[in-house]
Parts: structure tokens; C-alpha cells; sequence
């Protein structure tokens, strides 16, 4: 029966989501799912420039060759709100951030955008509608905000947009879901390893007990330099007894503090800083000759496995 394609679903704001029948194979990549898990983090702890509760929009970057794509990377996108709560997004903004990012990443091109959201709407569509300026046919991500934590599937759904007949019989263009895999690189294991060893198993971060430890060291200093000052001004009060020793001893504590403001110690400090980041740097290429010398030894096993074979 040749039937004609009808939505499924009606989204709130009357977007439809259809199921895909699309031949294409997508991949994900890790390293997008990152960002926008991110940039939607970033929004609502307040560490943006966007105020808690704005929608998170961006732009997804990857490869396509004949009918595989790869959607490799994700980027923040600059928008304002129109009078309808619309996001608006400005031909330059975009055209700019292309730019940027092809000027770095050749042979990686625009290929949607991404928000967080629970459905898609009809303010995604409309934002839909504008990336097609951009890309003929653009894929949108969306990101649940609040999965379930037992859920074994990732809280990501991947649309198309299709042209299909309304109840009424008038074409509609609405979403339809894409089916995708979830696809690593070498490098991206390996930073991927690296996130998952530095968290302990009850949750919490290594760089978070780092951080409070530290917070708890200066906050004790700072309580026992109170201490030591409040000793002084009751001693140069007369308050109590002058204890020569205890001064004699805070005397040499104090000389073996120079002054912040000499020009000696800015010097001494901006050069242990930039020791400090050559350390730093070097630590990184020598992980990372190691890494590309392990990826070049199994690289080299597999292809003498199949020089072997055939």
C-alpha cells in the first residue's frame, strides 16, 4: 500500500516527531556529548553569562562521507530572544563561528545544532527551520535534562526534519527520529579512562577533595593567625605578660616573610610560575608521546595480523 507518511506524535507548540527511515549510519562521539552536558551544567550553576533556566543552544560539528556521518564535536551559540521566546539566531554569529571553526578543523563541517529539553517544541522548529540557511538538512540534538539514573540508554534524541501530509491533508514539516551509535577514538578512551579513574566510587571528584582539603589547611592558618595577632595587641596593650621568647619567635617568622610588593619577589614568583607551567607542559607531551607510541605499536600489531592473513 503506498500510504502516505503521517505524524505520530504531536510535541507541544505542534512540532510532530515522526519515526525515520533514514538509510544514513550517524556516530556520536563522546567529546560533543560532553560539551553540551557542559554548557547546560555551566547555565545552571551560574557560571554563564545566560541567567539559570535559559535554553542551551549550540552548533554540531562532524564529517560526512556518502551516507555516514560523524557528529564529532559540539560549540556554544549566541542567541537572543524575540518577542515570542523564539530564539534568534543571527546569520553572522553563525557565519563567524564557521569561520573560527573550520579555519582550525579543515575537513569538519557544520552539521545542526543542539538544546536541552525534555520534548521538542515548536520553538525548536522554528530554530530548526533557521539552521536549514545553514545546512540542508541540519540534525537537531536533544539532551534530557534530568534522565533517569537507572536508565541504561543515554538521555540523547536525534531528529531529522521531513516533509509528511497533516490530518488535513496539508504537507507539514515535522521532526523524525534518527537512530544513532555511540563511536570512540583512541584519544577519546583515553581521556574518557581518565575522567572515570579520577572519580572515586562514592561520587565525588578527586580535584573536589584536592580542593577542600586546601580549604580547610588555610582556613585553620588563617584562625591561628588571628590568634597570634589578637597575643600581640594584648601584649603591646599590656594585657598580658610580654613573653620575650614567644616575640622573639614571631619576630623571626616575620622576617622570613618579604614584602609582597618588592620588585624581587614578583620576579621570583612570575619565574617559578613559568617553571611550574614548562613542568606542566612537558608532563602533557610526554603523556601524549606515550599514548600515540602505544596507539602506534597496536596500530602496527593489527596490521601485521593482516599482512599475516591474507
Amino acid at each position: 500500500k503506498n500510504e502516505k507518511p503521517r505524524a505520530e506524535k504531536m510535541a507541544e507548540g505542534g512540532s510532530a516527531v515522526a519515526s525515520s527511515s533514514s538509510e544514513r549510519k550517524i556516530f556520536l562521539h563522546p567529546l560533543a556529548i560532553i560539551t553540551i552536558s557542559d554548557h547546560f551544567t555551566c547555565i545552571e550553576s551560574g557560571a554563564s553569562v545566560k541567567p539559570r533556566g535559559s535554553k542551551v543552544l549550540g552548533l554540531l560539528w562532524g564529517k560526512q562521507q556518502g551516507l555516514e556521518v560523524s557528529i564529532m564535536d559540539a560549540q556554544e551559540l549566541h542567541y537572543t530572544l524575540g518577542d515570542d521566546g523564539v530564539p534568534v539566531i543571527t546569520a553572522e554569529k553563525v557565519n563567524s563561528q564557521k569561520d573560527l571553526y573550520t579555519e582550525v578543523y579543515k575537513n569538519y563541517e557544520l552539521l545542526g545544532w543542539y538544546s536541552v529539553g525534555i520534548d521538542a517544541d515548536g520553538k525548536d522548529m522554528a530554530v530548526h527551520r533557521e539552521m536549514t540557511k545553514y545546512n540542508e538538512s541540519p540534525f537537531f540534538l536533544l539532551m534530557h535534562p534530568s534522565p533517569d539514573p537507572e536508565a541504561s540508554d543515554l538521555p540523547i534524541s536525534l531528529y531529522e526534519s521531513k516533509m509528511v501530509m497533516g490530518a488535513d491533508d496539508t504537507p507539514t514539516i515535522v521532526f523524525v527520529t534518527s537512530e544513532f551509535q555511540l563511536q570512540t577514538m583512541q584519544a577519546e578512551r583515553i581521556t574518557m579512562e581518565r575522567i572515570a579513574k579520577a572519580t572515586p566510587t562514592d561520587g565525588v571528584a578527586s580535584l573536589d577533595l584536592h580542593i577542600n582539603s586546601l580549604g580547610a589547611s588555610l582556613r585553620t592558618l588563617n584562625l591561628r593567625f588571628d590568634a597570634l595577632l589578637a597575643f600581640l595587641k594584648a601584649t603591646k596593650a599590656g594585657e598580658v605578660p610580654t613573653d620575650y621568647r614567644l616575640l622573639r619567635q614571631v619576630s623571626s617568622i616575620c622576617n622570613q616573610l618579604p614584602a609582597v610588593d618588592t620588585a624581587e619577589l614578583k620576579g621570583d614568583f612570575i619565574t617559578e610560575y613559568n617553571d611550574m607551567l614548562m613542568v606542566n607542559y612537558l608532563a602533557s607531551v610526554t603523556k601524549s608521546s606515550a599514548s600515540l607510541g602505544d596507539l602506534i605499536d597496536k596500530h602496527s600489531a593489527v596490521v601485521s595480523h593482516h599482512r599475516h592473513r591474507l
